[in-house]
């Protein structure tokens, strides 16, 4: 009798289904292959926190890092930002039980991060965008004034973010557009005016400069013939127990204004502070309209200071030309009010980055 010679490929067939039937029945299961070995064997970092924040917010990011399907005790990776054509590592971030996070808070407009575990695992990279915030806003409308750039454009910007800052800055530009220095006093109000006085360091010995006198005799002047107005001198720095303000007031009333018609400011220590602190009072006593008195040199960047702290305050008043004793020629340029009101905004740092930003626009004010 002759054998049946079955075909390979049937018997192939066979040998699989009867593998296929044990496995079902029995529970059997096949060995891992390599390739699944090496899966379960490898790092894996996984990265979240793409989007978009603001420049005065952090942004969280944050990794998982496994070895497989377990979750790695205890690492530290690398977060990274692509420069160029390189990784350049910006922190460290301890990963605990799997998980770490860390917070990210720039000034630049985008940056691409990775995280990245050396000689074992890097993650996928991706994109936090940073837009500028309201401060980064006020700081391009400060640089573009500084620098005689279009306003508009960045008031514009800045009104998307807050109107009302865009308001009160376009108020704080038209009045330094306007400003006229000068020696004789502007149309002065019959009630709610007050002439502030800047005051000048003291000696050691708690005594008058000539610099404080001349600007004194300035504002006794106006005061004399406005009598409705009242005078507010500011300045602290004591020196013998001594302020600018009450030295500057006590010196008017000897020399003929009312005691009800002065008042003294005493704590302030630089031009930034009279502002802050003259406005404060200006709400406080209901002054709507206030003049200041000083040296011509330091007017412009006075008036600056003023109108940023009106800005600041919300105060509804009106600050008038300034009256100046014309100690010089010139007075402050653009950079230094620029930079002082940056100071009183707490801007000093938003105004270094809006100032590389808005060198670059090429419309100049006419």
């Amino acid at each position: 009798m002759r054998r049946r010679v079955f075909p390979v490929t049937l018997v192939r067939m066979l040998v699989c289904a009867v593998a296929a039937a044990l496995v079902m029945t029995c529970g059997l299961t096949a060995a891992p292959s390599a390739q699944a070995a090496q899966a379960a064997a490898r790092y894996v970092l996984k990265a979240s926190g793409a989007g978009v924040t603001t420049t005065d917010k952090a942004k969280k990011l944050t990794v998982t890092f496994k070895k497989g399907r377990s979750k790695v005790a205890k690492a530290t990776v690398a977060l990274q930002y692509r420069s160029g054509n390189k990784w350049i590592t910006e922190k460290k971030v301890t990963v605990t039980n799997g998980t770490g996070s860390v917070a990210v808070h720039h000034s630049v407009m985008d940056r691409t991060y990775r995280f990245y575990a050396k000689g074992e695992a890097v993650s996928a990279s991706f994109v936090v965008h940073f837009i500028p915030s309201v401060d980064d806003y006020q700081a391009r409308v400060l640089a573009a004034w500084e620098a005689g750039k279009d306003i508009d454009k960045t008031l514009a910007k800045l009104k998307t973010a807050s109107p009302s800052k865009a308001v009160a800055w376009k108020i704080w530009v038209d009045t330094m557009a306007k400003l006229e220095i000068s020696t004789t006093a502007p149309p002065i109000p019959k009630t709610g005016h007050c002439f502030v006085v800047l005051g000048s360091a003291l000696t050691a010995a708690g005594k008058m400069s000539t610099t404080f006198e001349r600007r004194l005799k300035v504002a006794l002047a106006l005061a004399e013939v406005n009598t409705g107005s009242e005078v507010l001198v500011s300045g602290g720095k004591p020196k013998s127990g001594m302020t600018e303000g009450e030295l500057g007031r006590q010196w008017l009333i000897d020399h003929g204004l009312p005691a009800t018609r002065v008042l003294a400011e005493t704590g302030s220590s630089t031009t930034v502070a009279n502002a802050v602190n003259s406005v404060k009072i200006a709400k406080k006593q209901g002054f709507t309209t206030l003049t200041l008195v000083s040296d011509w040199s330091q007017l412009r960047r006075a008036q600056g200071d003023f109108a940023a702290a009106k800005l600041e305050s919300g105060w509804a008043g009106t600050l008038t030309q300034p009256v100046a004793y014309k100690d010089a020629e010139t007075s402050a340029t653009n950079a230094t009010v620029a930079n002082w009101v940056a100071i009183e905004l707490n801007l000093t740092a938003e105004l270094s980055t809006a100032t590389q930003y808005i060198s670059t626009l090429s419309k100049t004010i006419h």
